[in-house]
């Protein structure tokens, strides 16, 4: 009995899988950030976001190697004023074309930068102003949820990725990606999601990178859509709109190290071609906007040195929710689940079920075994 109960379990964590966080796991997360970005200003150079009650952000974000820009696959210079609130809750980047009618790219003096950073003298195809977050907070492992409408134009590369990087690792998950070239018809083939990681050396490979095909309800990225990404010690998950598009199940492909959550707007080479006649000159001339509803990060409560024993149907309701080390479920007489409930619980080693457990039927029970997110 105990050991057919147990393979029940574990065909329901197969199924829970393949949704989006079930509304009756929620119990066994924790809201550590949830921003509708309203009644929100930024303040000087010190770059945060004040009154804040999850922690704050940067708005400035220093890239390497000149806080402007990263290298010259991307033509942007991130700025302040280029991340508005507006009065309905709702967080902008505003992308603008600085090179004037006479297509010059921007120079030293021409654009704002942290005091401890130094101007960039050597990148020539700065065109744009444009607008970036991250948090000043690093997560290990959790649920991260964005709702947001995309630019769509020729160059534009909006992101939503963690980042997390030492002096022998590098660790990168692309959320969503979204790359536009010149043809907009084409602009699904070029959204993307994945993982660069290399927990040992500096020589950093890419994992799990896919372009998925999206959610029949995507007809169009300006409309708002919701990007999310479980991420595990030993799985990470990505969806669109509740809809699963990409999956690693292999541990070493996956950061095990603090990242912190970013959220760009970056111009990439199809506005400025770095090659060909064209180098250095820009093809995009115009304003566009990326537009962010809500930013969410969930993380699972962890009990995961303790093991919990069920005896009745009371021990069972009233246990806290949290990633446990075993359950087990020994019915002192009979144990029913009764219609109309429905519970996911977590364990590290797995379950334990004696005889005399019952599931009514209109009840639903998610078994899921787990390493332990610490």
């Amino acid at each position: 009995m105990k050991k057919f109960i147990y393979l029940c379990g574990m065909m329901l964590l197969c199924m829970n899988v393949m949704a989006q966080i079930d509304p009756y796991d929620q119990n066994n997360w924790d809201c550590v950030l949830y921003d509708e970005f309203t009644n929100n200003s930024w303040n000087t150079w010190d770059n945060w976001l004040i009154s804040h009650p999850y922690g704050h952000y940067k708005a400035f974000i220093p890239e390497w190697p000149s806080g402007v820009s990263r290298g010259l696959s991307e033509h942007q210079v991130y700025q302040r004023e280029n991340c508005q609130f507006n009065n309905n809750g709702l967080l902008q980047f505003v992308s603008v074309y600085e090179g004037g009618q006479d297509n010059q790219p921007l120079q030293c003096g021409d654009y704002d930068i942290p005091p401890e950073k130094i101007c960039d003298i050597n990148h020539p195809s700065l065109f744009y102003s444009t607008g970036k977050i991250e948090t000043d907070v690093k997560y290990l492992y959790g649920y991260f949820e964005i709702k947001c409408s995309l630019p769509i134009h020729a160059g534009s590369f909006p992101a939503f990725w963690l980042y997390g990087g030492g002096s022998n690792y590098y660790n990168e998950i692309d959320i969503f990606e979204y790359s536009n070239g010149i043809a907009l018809d084409n602009y699904y083939k070029q959204f993307t999601c994945g993982i660069y990681c290399d927990n040992y050396n500096t020589n950093y490979t890419s994992y799990a990178r896919t372009q998925p095909i999206l959610p029949e309800t995507s007809t169009d990225l300006r409309q708002p859509h919701v990007f999310a990404c479980e991420w595990l010690p030993d799985r990470v998950t990505w969806f669109v709109d509740g809809v699963v598009v990409n999956e690693e199940l292999n541990r070493d492909h996956i950061p095990h190290h603090s990242m912190a959550l970013k959220v760009n707007y970056a111009i990439d080479n199809y506005a400025v071609p770095i090659t060909g006649s064209n180098q250095y000159q820009p093809q995009w001339f115009g304003t566009d906007v990326m537009t962010i509803e809500y930013l969410k990060v969930l993380q699972l409560k962890t009990n995961c040195n303790s093991d919990v024993v069920i005896t009745s149907l009371s021990d069972l309701l009233m246990m806290n929710p949290s990633v446990k080390k075993t359950i087990y479920i020994e019915p002192i007489s009979s144990l029913a689940v009764p219609n109309n409930t429905h519970m996911t619980l977590r364990s590290v080693d797995g379950f334990e079920i004696g005889t005399g457990f019952e599931i009514n039927a209109g009840a639903q029970m998610t078994f899921i075994v787990q390493e332990c997110p610490n």
